[in-house]
């Protein structure tokens, strides 16, 4: 979590959960290690701010509603990233995770992410998940329906594609 980040399409990072059960960047039972959150994870893991284990997805409480907090940069000029002049700030959300891992409910998610970037102090702030599990998407949106919410206008999500096995995740 970083109010900066060197990430040169964000200001700022948030990892409101930490970990993923795997993809095909990370499946260290089969030797896979070629993701640089597992990896990282496991250089630090125990220490503060990092979960135990990768493969194990955790939750940080608190985190979301202190980067809801951070300062606005809509109108501000940013030197080192002058592409960003004038926006929002931006957020990365969960880059040491996938948001819509499958060990997390999308109701859970609804309410530790979605909720926050919703609302009056999130709402300043532009917010980018990229996740692996497209199809959790739908899942998410019929669980924003259930509960009386809409996208967030100031929410973007992507799809991460890692190589030519993975092109179907577009789809």
């Amino acid at each position: 979590m970083s109010a900066n980040t060197s990430i040169e399409w964000a200001d700022s990072t948030v990892n409101e959960s930490m970990g993923c059960s795997g993809c095909e960047l990370w499946q260290p039972h089969k030797g896979i290690r070629k993701c640089y959150a597992g990896a990282m994870t496991e250089r630090y893991k125990g220490r503060p701010g990092y979960p135990e284990a990768f493969h194990k997805v955790t939750n940080f409480d608190g985190r979301m509603q202190q980067a809801c907090g951070w300062s606005d940069l809509t109108g501000k000029v940013r030197p080192d990233k002058p592409w960003l002049d004038s926006r929002p700030r931006v957020i990365f959300v969960d880059d040491m995770g996938d948001v819509l891992d499958p060990a997390r409910s999308v109701g859970e998610v609804r309410r530790r992410v979605i909720e926050p970037i919703a609302s009056p102090e999130g709402s300043r702030h532009y917010w980018l998940i990229l996740t692996k599990r497209a199809k959790r998407l739908v899942e998410l949106e019929n669980e924003l329906k259930r509960a009386g919410m809409k996208w967030p206008e100031n929410l973007g999500v992507g799809v991460s594609i890692t190589n030519q096995g993975t092109l179907a995740r577009a789809h």
